[in-house]
């Protein structure tokens, strides 16, 4: 519907350039628009022109158009509005369950197994709806609620991260693993330590951040971008580097060796050492 509407849009706009260069060009447009001089048999009837169809229709068109943009304007205005409560209230749904299980099951402690399968299920369905910002809120607070450190309560395998904006953030000796941060950013951010085994940052931007002893073996790293990163005591074996971009950063050769796939790896200005 909004590609539909994009089109029309396009094409009223576009007949409306043409009508205004004829107006103001009257002697270079067609003699059936009506807006140059009339060169018929004088006394002769004329046959209604585009000028005399556009001024019986204008004003209603005009009108018309001007109260279908609009109405389309506040739908769009609102559907925003309404996502942006719905993403409110899951995420607000989500802090309440967590914590209570938190506070009073025992989640990062010693919880019981239907207490996990309740969490697992409450970060997947909450994942699966918000919004970059929001999953990152979402991955900060499993964090220090101590649920992801390195000797994790339950697993992330096959959460959907992508697209989230963690920009910042500190995961400093976490553990998760199987998960999909593609088309993340992840710049300036702390994950020394961390292990990131066999998850999927294609498309990742990792810029910048503090990545020391961090596990990334197996890791499809397609696209990614680890510029200007110390990156020489990373676990990158069974990783796939395809096109990533390394430009800035400072890797051993032993470590480029060992890199699974790396067609198209961007080395401008690394440190190879």
């Amino acid at each position: 519907m909004k590609m539909f509407r994009n089109v029309i849009l396009t094409i009223l706009v576009i007949a409306t350039l043409i009508l205004i260069f004829w107006a103001v060009n009257p002697e270079d447009s067609p003699e059936w628009t009506g807006f140059g001089t009339y060169n018929g048999v004088e006394g002769e009837t004329r046959h209604k022109t585009l000028w005399n169809w556009l001024e019986l229709i204008i004003i209603p068109v005009s009108l018309g158009l001007f109260i279908w943009v609009f109405t389309t304007f506040e739908k769009d205005k609102n559907k925003i509005i309404e996502d942006e409560k719905f993403r409110d209230v899951t995420l607000d749904s989500f802090m309440k369950v967590m914590t209570e299980l938190i506070i009073q099951h025992d989640l990062a402690g010693d919880p019981s197994a239907k207490s996990i399968a309740i969490a697992k299920a409450r970060i997947s369905i909450a994942l699966d709806q918000l919004d970059g910002a929001r999953k990152g809120q979402i991955l900060q607070f499993l964090y220090e609620s101590d649920l992801i450190d390195n000797k994790p309560k339950f697993k992330l395998r096959g959460a959907n991260f992508n697209y989230a904006i963690l920009d910042r953030i500190i995961l400093v000796e976490a553990e998760v693993r199987g998960a999909y941060f593609e088309n993340t950013s992840l710049r300036d951010s702390n994950l020394n330590g961390s292990s990131f085994n066999s998850c999927s940052f294609k498309n990742a931007d990792l810029s910048n951040s503090k990545i020391e002893e961090t596990d990334l073996g197996y890791t499809d790293l397609t696209n990614a971008k680890l510029r200007n990163m110390d990156l020489t005591t990373i676990d990158f074996e069974g990783a796939n580097l395809t096109n990533a971009d390394l430009q800035g950063s400072e890797i051993t050769q032993n470590q480029l060796d060992n890199i699974f796939k790396k067609e198209g790896i961007k080395l401008t200005k690394t440190n190879i050492i």
